[in-house]
């Protein structure tokens, strides 16, 4: 669960409007009812954007907290801050796309795909993880 879930983690902070539920409809692209790894990196590569407030490409362990904080939560971004490969205390869009770990061990069954089933158990997993 550590940086396995990584991506869809930081869709729960980042995103709220994109309930966990709806995540495979909103990113979704051939309609096929599950994620593709080009759709997973599209939904990283959006997760990232909505941490990255300030634009800026980088995102920090405030930019974390500070999304977290918009809606209620506490997060000291550690989880997400592992990703930071060069250790400049901000994560780059490169280095957090750069990570495939989350995407293989949602992907259960090793098909290529995220279905709803294998999605529903992230999603029970960062609900615990979450609190």
């Amino acid at each position: 669960m550590k940086l396995a879930y990584l991506a869809l983690a930081a869709i729960a902070v980042a995103a709220p409007a994109v309930a966990q539920s709806n995540i495979i409809a909103v990113y979704d692209a051939n309609g096929d009812g599950a994620l593709s790894r080009e759709e997973f990196t599209a939904m990283q590569a959006d997760a990232f954007a909505a941490l990255d407030a300030d634009g800026n490409g980088l995102v920090t362990r405030a930019d974390v907290a500070a999304a977290a904080a918009a809606q209620g939560r506490k997060a000291d971004g550690s989880r997400f801050m592992s990703r930071d490969a060069n250790g400049d205390g901000a994560v780059s869009e490169a280095e957090f796309l750069q990570g495939k770990q989350g995407f293989d061990r949602a992907d259960r069954n090793g098909n290529g795909i995220i279905d709803a089933r294998e999605l529903q158990r992230v999603t029970a997993a960062l609900a615990r993880i979450q609190g």
